[in-house]
């Protein structure tokens, strides 16, 4: 069992950088796996493991928001100092974003921010799925591609599904926007054409929140739009770790 709670996804004799990923609700490390061939030489790629899932099945919830960033925090700053990249996704990006606000404060500002299908802070929803029922819950997910219908049909994964989401629901939902200041490191967001949950306004309001560069990329598709188009996102990381990109497949 992996006590990390960020995974290193790739094998990286000589790093010399680092992104950071952080998945959507219900989502594990995994999600991030098939990046790890198509990375130039020197990068580390490592990706968010919470607990309830794959490798780290027996590990009690994390569902405080606050208490994540501080545990995360603590493994990043043990980890040797290199540029570092962070992408969240969904609820992930709430997660990056916390993240580069507290590594900001621990004077180890991240070289980029990226955001992906997600409102910016002063933007969020107020919502309570994590306390409805267990068809609330399902038909809310079922409103996106990430979660197979299937999978709610064999009791055992259902039940080990829900409370997967059911613990995600209460991080992001109970989560309460540290600050809406203005962060140092650039931001680029990545937005999905047609995603219900983020309006290509409310993706371009998080330009209020950088002081430094500002870049918005769409692409076509909903909110998992990534999924498609993942080898033109992993293009955008490398080019602002790099002067050169990895050769894509």
């Amino acid at each position: 069992m992996h006590a990390s709670l960020l995974q290193q996804l790739n094998c990286c004799p000589a790093p010399r950088s680092e992104i950071l990923c952080f998945p959507h609700a219900g989502g594990s490390a995994s999600y991030f796996q098939r990046w790890a061939a198509h990375l130039p030489e020197g990068v580390i790629l490592r990706a968010l493991q919470l607990p309830l899932r794959e490798d780290r099945l027996e590990l009690p919830p994390l569902t405080d928001m606050a208490e994540l960033v501080r545990l995360l925090i603590k493994e990043v700053t043990a980890l040797p100092k290199r540029p570092c990249i962070l992408l969240g996704h969904s609820m992930g990006a709430i997660i990056a974003w916390e993240m580069a606000l507290a590594l900001e404060q621990c004077r180890q500002p991240v070289s980029h921010l990226f955001i992906s299908g997600q409102t910016p802070p002063d933007v969020m929803r107020q919502s309570q799925f994590h306390l409805g029922s267990d068809q609330q819950l399902i038909a809310e997910v079922a409103r996106f591609s990430a979660t197979p219908a299937s999978l709610f049909e064999f009791p055992a994964l259902r039940e080990l599904v829900l409370e997967q989401l059911r613990h995600d629901y209460a991080l992001i939902e109970r989560w309460q926007p540290t600050t809406t200041e203005k962060l140092s490191s650039p931001i680029t967001v990545l937005h999905g054409r047609e995603d219900s949950e983020v309006t290509l306004h409310e993706a371009q309001c998080w330009s209020k929140f950088t002081s430094s560069e500002f870049r918005l990329y769409s692409w076509p598709g909903d909110h998992f739009y990534l999924t498609t188009h993942w080898q033109a996102i992993l293009h955008q990381l490398c080019q602002r770790l790099f002067s050169h990109t990895p050769d894509m497949p």
